[in-house]
């Protein structure tokens, strides 16, 4: 089926129609994983449901579907924060602290343990577009090697605790979301984890834990993992919430 939206597609990555055992119409839009700036909307409708009736939902939607894009690219662009020199990025175990070095210093990295000191050339200019990229790449290399010793640790220790089951582990660095579970229980978690408080780190991995039994965000989803928190879920949504400014 062709779907037809309406709109400027250049803000659109794909566009994922899925016809399932359901009795209703559903769209929803998320950040792309892959490409900056972009969306992708996914349309869930019932399997017998005929062409015209899924693009009348759409049409009835585009107002909708306009702003809900517009907020996406506008919360990206808020959590851009440049990176500067008298900051102090504080992990689980460690921090990432700026030093400024001789004149034949170049950017480098002094490790100590999960403590590190980045030197930096006194001329660098930390407004200049280029740096930043640098810089957030420096810092995501850091938090990396944390984050791989302690996720998947903490991944299988749930799991275990509460007999929930899950085929891998992948640790990516990504702009806009926290983790995800594929179909196959794959459990994806972002790098920038560990720099979150314990319970926010649980909560994400019983979050995605939750997937592998309950694919979608309905009612039991939520209730399963409202009684996994000791019906803490909406409140550690919330303190999720103000830390959207580590996703970098």
């Amino acid at each position: 089926m062709s779907i037809s939206l309406g709109i400027d597609l250049s803000y659109i990555e794909k566009i994922k129609l899925t016809r399932r055992a359901t009795s209703r119409l559903s769209i929803s839009i998320r950040p792309s994983r892959t490409q900056q700036n972009k969306v992708t909307i996914s349309i869930s409708a019932p399997r017998h449901a005929a062409d015209s009736t899924i693009q009348d939902f759409i049409q009835a939607r585009r107002e909708w579907i306009i702003k809900a894009i517009a907020d996406i690219q506008r919360k990206t662009k808020d959590k851009k924060i440049n990176i500067d020199p008298t900051d102090i990025i504080t992990t689980r175990s460690g921090s990432i602290r700026f030093v400024e070095g001789s004149k034949l210093d170049k950017l480098r990295p002094i490790h100590n343990g999960y403590d590190v000191t980045l030197v930096y050339p006194p001329d660098t200019n930390f407004s200049n577009p280029d740096v930043q990229s640098t810089l957030r790449k420096f810092i995501n290399n850091v938090i990396s090697l944390e984050a791989k010793d302690y996720l998947p640790k903490r991944l299988e220790e749930l799991a275990v605790q509460h007999n929930m089951h899950y085929t891998s582990c992948v640790l990516k660095s990504m702009k806009s979301r926290w983790g995800w579970c594929s179909s196959q229980n794959i459990i994806c978690l972002n790098i920038a984890l560990i720099r979150c408080p314990d319970d926010i780190i649980d909560h994400i991995i019983l979050h995605e834990l939750t997937h592998t039994i309950h694919k979608n965000h309905s009612p039991k989803f939520h209730s399963y993992l409202n009684q996994l928190e000791n019906g803490q879920e909406k409140l550690l949504n919330k303190k999720l919430h103000s830390l959207s400014h580590l996703l970098i």
